[in-house]
């Protein structure tokens, strides 16, 4: 049933974001023994440098297909020129880049919020460790085409998708 299987070749839209994140975080931290605890309250600030933060430009590729996918040679990447994409179709973005912006905020503070615990006064007992405030700086994106083979497995009377990094 896989000779079935008709996989589409095309170049995709993706946003690309590269910037670092500030985020205050709060805690506190055991600075006496397991014996005999004395809990201190400890602030800081972390910083987190993003390169490359890829984001689906289309709604049909979710951000999980996404890290399935990559990684794809992003430094790689060439300027336009329409003579590179003959052949294969182009799909248009869907997803603004506002909205785009906000799913590669949310994925970078997910990836630092899963290593915050480890990288805040590591070798340290702490408790109750609570992100505050945060701020971007330098966000800058870039709007990539990137080409994809697509199509849908069909199995049991349902459709799976396939998706080929083509780089």
């Amino acid at each position: 049933s896989a000779q079935k299987t008709a996989l589409r070749p095309a170049y995709y839209p993706f946003w690309t974001f590269d910037g670092t994140l500030e985020l205050n975080w709060h805690c506190e931290v055991n600075e006496g023994s397991n014996d005999n605890p004395r809990w201190v309250s400890r602030s800081g600030t972390e910083y987190h440098i993003f390169d490359d933060m890829l984001v689906s430009g289309i709604k049909t590729i979710s951000q999980k297909q996404v890290n399935e996918i990559s990684p794809f040679k992003l430094k790689e990447v060439l300027e336009f020129k329409p003579d590179y994409i003959a052949g294969w179709p182009a799909v248009a973005y869907d997803i603004p880049l506002a909205e785009a912006t906000l799913a590669a905020r949310g994925e970078v503070a997910r990836k630092v919020r899963r290593t915050l615990h480890r990288k805040v006064l590591p070798n340290r007992q702490k408790r109750n460790l609570n992100m505050g405030g945060h701020r971007w700086n330098e966000m800058t994106f870039k709007y990539v085409l990137l080409p994809l083979w697509v199509g849908n497995y069909p199995y049991q009377d349902e459709n799976y998708p396939i998706l080929i990094n083509g780089q």
